[in-house]
């Protein structure tokens, strides 16, 4: 009898731990497609504020619609500037943790040994999102005092 739930608690935490990498998988890739659509929205946001900025350099616009503009610029940069470090870092992660598998490391290994690129992995992340935001609230600022004022 011992014999049988020992078996059904092996295959389910054998389930558990198949659900958990499966899931990790997903995590990962969609940790991806989000970073990259942040980039995409950041960069065509910069790119339309500065051509905006260029194109009206013969108006004299007041200082209070360039001012939050000049702020989206820079939030915005330093936004993909963010995802290239999310991006630079990611590609560190996968090839320490080839590297660990490489040396018949266990999985509990891998894990504690890339933990702290995991989490500045995920810093990145949050702060290439942050800086997006600041930077798209400015750049709508900036527009909205363009247009009423």
């Amino acid at each position: 009898m011992d014999d049988i739930e020992e078996n059904k608690d092996s295959k389910k935490k054998c389930l558990q731990d198949e659900n958990y990498k499966y899931w990790r998988v997903v995590q990962r890739e969609q940790l991806g497609v989000s970073a990259n659509l942040y980039f995409v929205f950041s960069s065509a946001i910069f790119g339309f504020t500065l051509n905006f900025l260029f194109d009206n350099k013969s108006e004299c616009l007041c200082f209070l619609v360039k001012l939050p503009l000049y702020f989206s610029l820079i939030s915005l940069l330093i936004s993909i500037c963010y995802f290239a470090k999310f991006t630079e870092n990611r590609l560190k992660d996968f090839r320490e943790t080839s590297r660990l598998y490489g040396n018949c490391k266990t999985e509990k290994q891998v894990l504690s040994e890339t933990n702290e690129i995991g989490k500045r992995t995920w810093k990145y992340y949050y702060a290439q999102v942050k800086y997006l935001k600041f930077g798209f609230i400015f750049s709508l600022c900036g527009f909205v005092l363009y247009l009423f004022f």
